[in-house]
């Protein structure tokens, strides 16, 4: 009895780890796929849905996010939580935009898992079921042509949808399967309403899940009507709210999407998809060369167009005829066709090819491909087929593993990203429509990295395309005023505004030239002009009430900074600033409270303690003081003078050793700091006046005008009898400063 007892046990247990196994396999996969990829950057897209959206600024009212914008409301309430969770740090979007394509992969596995042990299959692939849906459903989540949609960001509308399409299917597949059918079908109904609420390929799940429902789970078209008419016509009522959304946008120009739309005609896009779809099955077998943005252009050949057309109308019609006999198998080529109609059909995108649309219709390639694998091997290896089929598989695998490693990394960098572009594109002798913006995105990438010279010959290469002049002006204004040529920043900040004249960006830029000029008044003008445009911007609310500041209109410049942080708590500069604004009026009190605020909501802002301890400084509560100093100084790096007001606060506590400690490391991390130099210096010059001298003459190296250093560099002078030396370093600190009385009066008495 004891024994039959432990085989029960065993068996469970088997039986536990045999389910649980290949979730966790496929888990792990993914995760190894990804492993780099959290350091990702926000690009192209990311910008003005991301970083310049005022909507995911805040969760309230919740209402705007059901009434305002387009259809796809699922993905802009997750970029909100984002943002609340973590403001504009990319890290915290990656980590979601990962779980997604991991919970996609997990429902996959248990979608091929119920999906293989249909009757419909041979004896050879129900046996397998749970190996070739752990093959398949590892392949697909570690391949790199999914990396467009898990990496840039805003395409999580894609993965988003693709996982709704794939639960939606299993849970009509599983009402198919169980007592408790109409259960799963309200469910599956909820879930395709969710799918249309990320993006509106999700359509395209109700034809697919009619073709699944006929090829495994029915032996008749009438039949699975009947069966489940009632759900059909219940996923009509959100279609028909979709429409609303869907007809506007295809008959409007004014977005990315359209039969108005400008850059492209319906005939255009028509006639070259057949070659962009061969291609997207193409990178689905072989993922080389990959692409962000293709800029494909309109074929023009006819040879090109006649022959894809014809390869794809072919392959359409023998698809068809394959369905009519074999379902299962046909199946898996009629789905990711069908997945990608809305994109290449007539209705014009903005962009001819991108591979995130190949999301969810990669999955279905990979099961045709798998199953043809494994057909292959039965008839070459009859004694273990499976083996076999498994051996490619592996290799398979392993090889698109690589490939997404190395694929991940390109997106942690805008630089490392639009250089592959412009290689693998205009670099390569291939032609890039969209090739200006391909140039002006580097350009303007090379430029936030300050390097201004790459930069400007990038944007330069821009202007030869004669595309998206407004940005590349724009981004050239920008790289001439960071290498004080405002003369010619003038220039192409004003023929940017020829083309977008109501830009309120390029309004303020306008403003930024005129601040560096010095002409505040005609900065004030340029940067309320831009808020004409933008009442909202809190970039242009903050810049003005910086230069109001110099204007000397304190009180209105503090309470535009007070605007900026109401309409985006998280945004940091306009805090920095009225704390600053209000510690040079002295008002300690006030900057306290403002200074304890930006600490509560930017906890991982070094600055927010670097202020509040400075305030506590001044206002002589030391301990308090040091805390909130050293909580700067723990960051790595530290920001600027963290350590250096650490040293000041323990020096005027009488504790010299802790304040040179303070002084090394500020110099470490920032050895041309002059103030922690100086402040050394004085330190030693009483126990070694040469090493002080030493100390303020690198001071003086730093800075010349460092009018202090020289007086305590002669005053060591006098001290050690040198005075000629010590004469010659006073005439320069009167010479600099000639108000300075101590320095006449050492001066006389060194006659």
């Amino acid at each position: 009895m004891a024994t039959t007892l432990q085989d029960n046990v065993d068996d469970s247990k088997t039986t536990w780890l045999s389910r649980i196994g290949p979730f966790v396999l496929v888990f792990s996969v993914g995760l190894i796929a990804y492993c780099n990829s959290t350091n990702g950057v926000f690009l192209l897209d990311d910008h003005p849905h991301i970083i310049d959206n005022p909507t995911i600024r805040s969760l309230e009212p919740a209402s705007k996010f059901i009434f305002q914008g387009g259809l796809r409301k699922l993905p802009t309430v997750s970029l909100a939580v984002n943002y609340a969770l973590g403001g504009l740090d990319p890290v915290g979007y990656h980590y979601f935009n990962v779980a997604i394509h991991l919970l996609a992969g997990l429902c996959l596995y248990e979608l091929l898992r119920l999906t293989f042990s249909a009757s419909v299959w041979t004896e050879l692939v129900r046996s397998n079921t749970t190996l070739l849906a752990m093959i398949v459903a590892c392949v697909w989540i570690a391949h790199p042509l999914n990396t467009q949609a898990v990496n840039y960001i805003i395409q999580r509308s894609e993965s988003m949808m693709a996982l709704s399409a794939i639960l939606f299917l299993l849970l009509y597949a599983k009402s198919a399967r169980t007592r408790f059918a109409k259960v799963y079908l309200v469910l599956a109904w909820c879930v395709f309403c969710a799918g249309l609420a990320c993006k509106e390929v999700m359509v395209m799940s109700l034809p697919i899940a009619l073709l699944y429902d006929r090829a495994f789970l029915t032996k008749s078209w009438h039949e699975a009507m009947q069966a489940r008419w009632k759900f059909w016509l219940a996923c009509a009522a959100p279609l028909a709210l979709a429409g609303s959304v869907i007809v506007p946008a295809m008959l409007g120009s004014e977005s990315a999407v359209g039969l108005q739309l400008q850059s492209v005609s319906p005939s255009q896009y028509l006639r070259t998809q057949p070659e962009v779809i061969l291609h997207y099955f193409r990178l689905a077998l072989v993922p080389w060369p990959q692409v962000f943005d293709y800029g494909w252009p309109v074929e023009e050949r006819f040879s090109v167009i006649a022959v894809t057309s014809g390869v794809l109308l072919c392959g359409i019609t023998f698809l068809i005829w394959l369905y009519t006999r074999k379902p299962q198998l046909a199946f898996w080529g009629l789905a990711p066709l069908l997945v990608l109609f809305p994109t290449t059909s007539f209705v014009p995108l903005q962009d001819l090819a991108v591979e995130h649309r190949m999301y969810l219709p990669l999955m279905f390639v990979i099961v045709a491909v798998v199953l043809g694998i494994i057909s292959l091997a039965s008839r070459l290896f009859h004694a273990r087929p499976v083996l076999l089929a498994s051996a490619i598989c592996a290799v398979w695998f392993i090889g698109l593993g690589i490939l997404t490693l190395k694929r991940n990394q390109v997106y942690n960098s805008e630089i490392v990203m639009w250089q592959d572009v412009v290689n693998k594109t205009v670099g390569a002798g291939h032609k890039n429509s969209l090739a200006g913006r391909a140039y002006s995105n580097l350009g303007d990438a090379l430029g936030d990295a300050e390097q201004w010279d790459k930069s400007i010959e990038a944007l330069k290469s821009a202007l030869q395309y004669k595309q998206f002049a407004n940005k590349v002006h724009a981004n050239l204004a920008r790289a001439f005023v960071a290498t004080g040529k405002i003369e010619l920043a003038k220039v192409h900040c004003q023929k940017a505004l020829e083309v977008e004249p109501n830009s309120a960006r390029l309004r303020q830029q306008a403003g930024l030239i005129h601040t560096m000029q010095g002409n505040f008044e005609e900065a004030e003008k340029s940067f309320r002009s831009a808020l004409e445009v933008d009442s909202a911007d809190t970039v242009i609310i903050v810049n003005l009430a910086q230069c109001l500041l110099q204007l000397k209109k304190v009180e209105e410049a503090e309470s535009l900074f007070r605007h900026a942080i109401d309409l985006d708590a998280r945004y940091a500069e306009p805090r920095r600033r009225l704390v600053e604004s209000l510690m040079r009026k002295s008002d300690w009190k006030s900057a306290a409270t403002e200074a304890i605020a930006y600490t509560k909501y930017l906890p991982n802002d070094p600055r927010a303690n670097l202020q509040l301890g400075t305030i506590l400084a001044a206002r002589k509560e030391f301990p308090q003081a040091i805390e909130q100093l050293e909580i700067a100084a723990s960051f790595d790096p530290p920001p600027p003078e963290a350590n250096l007001l650490l040293g000041n606060v323990w020096r005027s506590q009488k504790k010299s050793t802790e304040a040179i400690r303070r002084y090394e490391v500020e110099l470490k991390h920032f050895p041309k700091n002059a103030d922690a130099l100086n402040a050394m210096a004085e330190l030693v010059a009483k126990d070694n006046p040469r090493l002080s001298v030493s100390y303020f003459q690198r001071v003086i190296d730093l800075t010349p005008g460092y009018w202090q250093a020289r007086y305590n560099i002669a005053s060591l002078h006098a001290m050690l009898g040198s005075k000629e030396a010590a004469r010659e370093q006073l005439l320069v600190v009167l010479k600099i400063n000639p108000e300075f009385v101590p320095a006449t009066e050492l001066l006389k008495s060194l006659e």
